[in-house]
């Protein structure tokens, strides 16, 4: 092997509690530091205020329910930070060719295969 090559074996291990989140965004941008930061989120719809309920004492049943929240007009919804990652400059251009490669990929299956919104991010959820 040539004097100036170092040849590295790199083994991989998952931690067993390791969490797989959802992740439906990401914002973030340059820090002071001249590193990208990412803030992956999940987003869910908020949950009420409160529910009041009208229950009938002779058998129990419901009656009436309404929910109760700041402005019935809008809808409410919380965007949860599910992992922050710092990458540098190389890193990020190496993220971006691997995330290319997994597109095409993606493409190449779709072209052959009727995945609903697979190969076609427009016909997909909305963010």
């Amino acid at each position: 092997m040539d004097d100036h090559v170092t040849k590295y074996i790199l083994k991989f291990r998952r931690d067993p509690d390791l969490p797989l989140p959802l992740v439906h965004g990401v914002f973030g941008g340059v820090n002071p530091m001249g590193e990208i930061e990412l803030n992956f989120f999940a987003e869910s719809e908020d949950l009420p205020d409160r529910v009041e309920r009208l229950v009938s004492n002779a058998d129990g049943a419901v009656l009436n329910e309404e929910i109760i929240s700041g402005d019935p007009e809008a809808r409410h919804v919380t965007r949860t930070i599910v992992s922050r990652i710092v990458v540098t400059y190389a890193t990020a251009q190496a993220i971006r060719t691997w995330l290319d490669e997994q597109i095409k990929v993606m493409e190449d299956i779709a072209a052959g295969a009727d995945i609903p919104f697979f190969g076609d991010p427009s016909s997909g959820p909305k963010q």
